[in-house]
C-alpha cells in the first residue's frame, strides 16, 4: 500500500508541476520549497500595518488533516 502510495504521488506531484497546474504561491508538500518567504511576507505586512496604523486581518487554514474525520463507506 505504501509503496502503492509513493508511486501515484509521485507521478501526480510531476503532472501538476509540468502541466503548471498548481501556484507558485503553494509551497507545502512541493520539493525545494519552503514556507520561511511566507512567514516573511507576513511579518513585512505585519510591521507596515503596525507602521501606518493600519488594521491587518490574517487567516491561517490548517488542513492537515480536514480529511480524515470523513466517512468514505457507502
Amino acid at each position: 500500500y505504501k509503496i502503492f502510495s509513493t508511486i501515484i504521488a509521485r507521478r501526480l506531484a510531476t503532472n501538476i508541476h509540468h502541466l503548471k497546474l498548481s501556484s507558485k504561491a503553494q509551497v507545502g508538500y512541493r520539493k525545494e520549497t519552503s514556507t520561511h518567504s511566507h512567514i516573511l511576507t507576513l511579518t513585512n505586512c505585519i510591521k507596515w500595518a503596525n507602521a501606518n496604523h493600519a488594521p491587518l486581518y490574517i487567516t491561517y487554514l490548517d488542513l492537515t488533516k480536514a480529511y480524515d474525520n470523513v466517512s468514505h463507506s457507502k
